[in-house]
């Protein structure tokens, strides 16, 4: 079983994604002392820097990186397309990103089949 932890990722909701860097650092420093094995950090989008997009540079910048073995971004499926998911995301052996979850409707699932097989 792997456990996933949304917090920050979630929580977002509820603030607007704005958090203070030296909280989340601490949430971060504090999530390695459990047996949660992937963080997911927010999301990744066309949007502005911050939780609701949270791009490479945005968390070498100013995040603590945990020792979990998944750190990890939401995208959502409707507002994706290939190409915009190739512009979102470096090769992985440069990034920190290991996890990527997709939010998807029951009903798209089928036509978001594309979107990862290159």
């Amino acid at each position: 079983m792997t456990i996933l932890d949304c917090t920050i990722r979630d929580g977002g909701y509820y603030n607007a994604w704005k958090f203070e860097f030296a909280l989340v650092n601490e949430y971060l420093k504090c999530i390695e002392e459990t047996r949660i094995d992937a963080i997911e950090l927010g999301f990744r989008s066309p949007n502005k820097d911050n939780f609701s997009n949270v791009t490479d540079s945005f968390i070498i910048e100013n995040l603590y990186i945990p020792k979990v073995e998944y750190l990890g971004v939401m995208l959502n499926a409707k507002e994706m397309n290939v190409d915009l998911i190739k512009s979102l995301f470096t090769h992985a052996d440069k990034s920190p990103i290991n996890l990527v979850r997709l939010a998807v409707y029951f009903e798209a699932v089928e036509s978001t089949e594309g979107l990862f097989k290159n």
